[in-house]
């Protein structure tokens, strides 16, 4: 969960909490809960110091329920910030990395691995495909494109070819990857890794 998500469950349980504080407080300072039971009992209204009653309990539970949604969402939170951890370090050790390219709206998503093996700062480029193809070597931009072509059609792509990184230094990696395709089989997304 983002931290959007985060704030927001935080925001539910502060709120819930003051609602709950203010409306014991006041019950409890103005004696606002005895003037409430002597209203009602004088005017025969006693049904409802069990509508208040519930009202209060609803107030409990409404708060206890927003600790636990906040709580479960902490937990998924660093679950996958753990996951994440994990999956960064395996890349590393194993010199792997990940990219996933959405063809409907063209963004890209880099591993920090990838971004090593490229040689480039992740807080200098913006994943994107032509970030990719100004990497690749001028004699191997033909083969990268008659590669991605032929695998629209068949669903997978591997590919060897050379990058020139921006320290000039050349490398050769290997792609491979798959393609995701909406029901109409036209291809959507593409997602790899690189070695």
């Amino acid at each position: 969960m983002n931290q959007a998500g985060n704030s927001n469950l935080r925001g539910d349980l502060m709120i819930a909490g003051v609602l709950l504080a203010a409306i014991w407080g006041a019950g409890i300072y103005l004696d606002l809960f005895e003037l409430i039971h002597d209203f009602l009992h004088q005017n025969e209204y006693w049904q409802l110091d069990e509508a208040l009653l519930a009202f209060l309990t609803l107030s409990l539970v409404a708060v206890w329920f927003s600790y636990r949604r906040w709580q479960e969402a902490v937990s998924e939170s660093e679950r996958a910030q753990k996951a994440e951890f994990a999956l960064n370090n395996a890349q590393a050790i194993a010199n792997i990395g990940s990219w996933h390219w959405n063809m409907l709206d063209n963004s890209n998503s880099w591993s920090d691995q990838l971004y090593r093996i490229y040689g480039l700062d992740k807080s200098a480029v913006t994943a994107s495909y032509d970030s990719f193809f100004n990497l690749v070597h001028p004699d191997d931009k033909q083969t990268v494109l008659g590669a991605v072509e032929k695998s629209q059609s068949t669903g997978t792509y591997d590919c060897e070819f050379r990058i020139v990184r921006p320290d000039q230094s050349v490398a050769l990696v290997h792609v491979q990857a798959k393609f995701t395709f909406d029901a109409a089989g036209k291809a959507i997304a593409m997602a790899g890794t690189v070695i």
